[in-house]
């Protein structure tokens, strides 16, 4: 699944926005609201998720 994600690149992101940030144990958690267009990341998804991101 990581590979997956990281596979996203930024043309991909329509528009973000940060909900929440936090330090926790050395390290950050950031919580973030993203709309991403579905057309150019179904190819990408569709294999793990196949009866979400359909190809149709």
């Amino acid at each position: 699944m990581v590979a997956q994600i990281k596979t996203i690149t930024e043309a991909d992101v329509r528009s973000f926005e940060v909900m929440d940030t936090q330090v926790q144990n050395g390290g950050f958690i950031v919580k973030v609201r993203v709309s991403v267009s579905k057309k150019k990341i179904a190819p990408k998804f569709a294999k793990v998720f196949p009866d979400v991101f359909t190809l149709d």
